[in-house]
């Protein structure tokens, strides 16, 4: 069997590659690569996208805006992200958090993708691209969708409205701690 990785400057080229049978998108690769090395031959060809806006956070006035191939690790050591620090350190452990981005965490099912209720509490919107262009999407219906409409869509980034400071919300349960599968996952965002 063989596999191919192509890597993309340009996000519809990248979106074209990603339309074939058989491939999917290499973000940080935690739970892609998992599935290569568990015997998975159902992918072949793996499309990467090389955008430095994938790697942008930008902290605003009252909004912040994360690229997708931001890392939870990133997030850690980022001081604009200081509320998001829960969510970030309960995924993996320290290797697995400097390699699992944003975007992928999306994609992430249970147990896994325990970022993406951080999102979904915090009314989030996912930045798609691809070769119609840009759209946004709430991160509800993207997570409702991802595995149909959004399947082989290109998450850019994602983006919602800073919380008033000690408003947001974090716990997981697992039952290996710190950093085991999640049993349940709950963020609020609680005035």
């Amino acid at each position: 069997m063989s596999v191919t990785l192509e890597t993309f400057t340009d996000i519809a080229a990248a979106a074209a590659a990603l339309a074939a049978p058989g491939a999917a998108y290499l973000g940080g690769g935690s739970l892609l690569v998992r599935r290569a090395n568990e015997g998975d031959v159902a992918l072949t060809h793996y499309v990467r996208l090389a955008d430095p806006a994938l790697r942008a956070i930008e902290v605003c006035p009252g909004r912040i805006r994360i690229g997708a191939g931001v890392t939870m690790g990133e997030i850690l050591r980022h001081p604009g992200l200081d509320f998001l620090g829960t969510a970030a350190r309960l995924i993996g452990g320290p290797a697995i958090r400097n390699a699992a981005t944003v975007g992928g965490n999306l994609y992430a099912r249970a147990p896994y993708g325990d970022f993406a209720v951080a999102l979904l509490a915090l009314d989030a919107v996912v930045h798609l691209g691809g070769r119609s262009g840009e759209r946004d999407v709430p991160v509800e219906d993207f997570l409702a969708k991802r595995g149909t409409a959004f399947a082989k869509a290109i998450v850019t980034a994602v983006s919602f409205a800073v919380p008033a400071n000690g408003t947001f919300r974090f716990i997981k349960a697992s039952r290996v701690r710190p950093k085991g599968l999640s049993v349940v996952t709950i963020a609020a965002v609680l005035d």
